[in-house]
């Protein structure tokens, strides 16, 4: 089932599959995520038009399926995941104060994700088909690069400033914004894997 869940991962996460109500994930695309300043870094971070790319390259580590309960994990790892977009950042961000925005590229080297899912059973003409109900994305492991261009409008100094720092320590910007990562992540697949599980009934799910 491990097997048969990342064959399928793979092959239409870019293209889609129409007949199954697939749509392409890779790239994911996000409006906005945002979050305010705590731990010490005391920025508000705003991201948008955010398209994500690089699920097409995940292998799954781990699938589990309680059909009693109702209930499915899964674990995975991809090789890079690559988040684009447009960036405000306003704030004290370490010794610097910032307010800039501009273009944005987080990179997540390796990233281990939890997928924790719950569902529910509903019949359609006839055929059970699954519905999940809840849906979490958690950030088990990861190594992250950030970029961000135009940090200090009109003075390269500084910005070079922040940009060593940012390098040396990027998991502080991250860290606040992550969860709101893995829960726009969460969404969105749960939307995805809804459209297939309205398409196909419960037998031929795992055939």
């Amino acid at each position: 089932m491990r097997e048969q869940a990342e064959k399928v991962f793979r092959k239409y996460s870019k293209s889609g599959l129409k007949e199954i109500g697939l749509i392409s994930v890779d790239p994911l695309e996000i409006t906005e995520v945002s979050a305010t300043g705590e731990n010490g870094v005391n920025v508000d971070q705003t991201y948008k038009n955010m398209k994500i790319y690089g699920f097409t390259s995940s292998s799954v580590n781990k699938f589990d399926v309680d059909f009693d309960k109702c209930e499915m994990e899964m674990i995975t790892t991809t090789e890079d995941i690559i988040v684009l977009a447009d960036y405000k950042l306003k704030g004290q961000l370490f010794l610097f104060p910032i307010d800039s925005e501009g273009k944005s590229n987080f990179t997540l080297h390796k990233p281990v994700l939890q997928h924790t899912i719950k569902c529910e059973k509903n019949m359609i003409r006839g055929n059970e088909h699954l519905h999940i109900t809840d849906f979490k994305t958690d950030f088990v492991e990861y190594n992250i690069e950030l970029y961000f261009d135009n940090l200090v409008a009109g003075n390269d100094e500084i910005s070079k400033g922040i940009a060593n720092v940012l390098k040396e320590n990027p998991n502080e910007i991250f860290i606040e914004v992550k969860s709101s990562h893995a829960k726009a992540y969460a969404l969105l697949f749960k939307r995805v894997l809804n459209n297939v599980f309205k398409k196909l009934p419960l037998k031929e799910l795992f055939v």
